[in-house]
């Protein structure tokens, strides 16, 4: 019989694995170094640790405040491929994520929410519905011009970008990925700054 042919997006994300980050993290890794830990659904609820049937499987680093990935964003993952970073939604970018970082800084509430570590993810695209579910944080991201959609997906192109922003000739074949390497290259200082806040360093911070 013959084998089935994945589609090209698939077999991108694979390729890219071993290049972008934590991808092939173990859950039972993940289990035995923190088994007392709890982390909300996508829809909010909470989850037990021990739950790990469908558990987090990081596929690639994130930059920005709040964006964590699960084992269900694997089509913002392979979305984000295709993203071209341009001048317009780079300064978008810095302005919700200084927005998110400066209201998780001051509001207990947020900063709890951001903090939780999602486990047990089943529900498709659970890192962004995740973002999504905190109104003060949906409304700062919203608030400088982006989707949360939009947010999450660049923060999974900046990161990809940056593995290769000193050489930027060996970024995978992706349709703009040499020219986001270069790009982040050229905003070098402020991708610092960017990585800084997205650890929960306050960085150079304004609320906006």
């Amino acid at each position: 019989m013959p084998m089935r042919q994945l589609p090209y997006s698939t077999l991108l994300l694979a390729a890219l694995c071993p290049l972008v980050g934590s991808c092939g993290r173990h859950e039972a890794d993940r289990a035995a170094n923190d088994s007392t830990s709890h982390a909300a659904s996508a829809a909010g609820s909470v989850l037990p640790a021990s739950d790990t049937t469908n558990a987090i499987s990081a596929t690639t680093d994130a930059v920005g405040p709040g964006i964590q990935v699960t084992n269900t964003d694997e089509h913002s993952v392979s979305r984000s491929f295709d993203l071209r970073l341009t001048t317009a939604n780079w300064t978008k970018f810095l302005h919700a994520a200084d927005s998110v970082a400066a209201l998780r800084a001051r509001d207990p509430e947020v900063r709890q929410h951001l903090d939780e570590q999602i486990v047990g993810a089943k529900e498709d695209d659970a890192g962004e519905k995740w973002l999504a579910t905190n109104a003060k944080v949906a409304a700062a991201i919203t608030g400088a011009g982006l989707s949360v959609k939009d947010y999450y997906r660049l923060g999974l192109t900046i990161a990809a970008a940056a593995r290769f922003m000193d050489n930027p000739s060996a970024a995978p074949p992706t349709p703009s990925g040499r020219e986001n390497a270069q790009f982040v290259r050229d905003h070098r200082s402020e991708l610092v700054h960017l990585q800084e806040i997205s650890r929960g360093g306050t960085g150079a911070v304004q609320a906006r």
